[in-house]
């Protein structure tokens, strides 16, 4: 398995911490009773290569005892397509090992 790390780069928007080749738009979603329910979200350039590279990230904040997973963890549950799973089916089998 290999990933492209090339210009890939840390960005932290609205709370959330991802690595991407560039912006993603931040996750749709609406308000309901005060309290946000979050949309389907169309496919966007490099989601495969976005989400790998941020699961990657994750690993190694865990395994390092990282205290910001959090803002991680967000983002990639933000990424999942309509059908609970994500961009591609080998980040989805990466995500259930």
């Amino acid at each position: 398995m290999t990933l492209s790390t090339k210009f890939v780069h840390l960005l932290l928007v609205g709370g959330l911490m991802y690595w991407a080749k560039e912006a993603v738009p931040p996750p749709p979603y609406k308000m309901e009773n005060q309290k946000p329910f979050s949309l389907p979200r169309l496919p966007y350039k490099y989601d495969s290569a976005n989400i790998q590279a941020t699961a990657y990230a994750l690993l190694t904040y865990v395994a390092r005892q990282e205290l910001m997973i959090d803002p991680i963890v967000k983002w990639l549950n933000s990424q999942r397509l309509t059908d609970g799973g994500w961009a591609s089916t080998q980040v989805t089998i990466a995500f259930s090992v």
